[in-house]
């Protein structure tokens, strides 16, 4: 049986709108996107003071055992940019889920940028946890830098012959004194969306 011209075009109509429909709601209820997120222990720990870094689940904390004072550091490699980098009026937050039960603990996160062509290193986010926002001491917390105004330039993204920028993130746990336990959850890059 043929279908009528009209009657595909009440279709067309209702297909369009619906999908507009589904594009409002998930724009409406969008705050943030998020490029990569990172488990703490999925990082590659330093051989200078890394036999002291121990694991549980997703989490690294500082052996109870180690000298004080002991900081372990891990690094991971970014290798996608937030969607919606570089788009007006966005801007770049990193958020971490950490422990840091007082003043013989401390969490330092840091975002840095690697200019291939110079060699210039770039702090761009820094996350440190003496000057969070104090929550109870022997519970997670997460929290998320404020916003910073740059673009993601991957060398990746470049010819061969240079240009562009290595990202990565260090985390510090420092132990400073007796009773300290500083840990470390989770990190994560996102896009802050108006």
């Amino acid at each position: 049986m043929p279908v009528h011209k009209s009657e595909i075009q009440h279709q067309s109509k209702y297909a369009a709108r619906f999908i507009l429909g589904v594009v409002v709601c998930v724009i409406a209820s969008t705050t943030f996107s998020t490029a990569q997120n990172w488990v703490a222990s999925t990082g590659t720990v330093d051989p200078l003071g890394g036999k002291y870094a121990r694991f549980n689940g997703p989490a690294v904390y500082l052996d109870p055992s180690a000298p004080i004072p002991t900081t372990i550091t891990l690094r991971y490699n970014v290798d996608l940019a937030p969607p919606g980098t570089g788009e007006q009026g966005r801007c770049q937050i990193m958020g971490v889920r950490w422990l840091d039960n007082g003043s013989g603990a401390r969490v330092v996160v840091r975002l840095k940028r690697y200019e291939v062509d110079t060699g210039k290193l770039t702090t761009l986010e820094t996350f440190d946890s003496d000057a969070a926002f104090p929550g109870p001491s022997n519970n997670f917390q997460s929290q998320v830098t404020g916003c910073s105004d740059f673009d993601f330039d991957f060398a990746s993204e470049h010819s061969f012959f240079g240009g562009g920028s290595l990202y990565y993130i260090v985390a510090n746990l420092t132990r400073s004194a007796s009773g300290g336990n500083p840990q470390l959850g989770g990190v994560w890059l996102a896009t802050e969306i108006p």
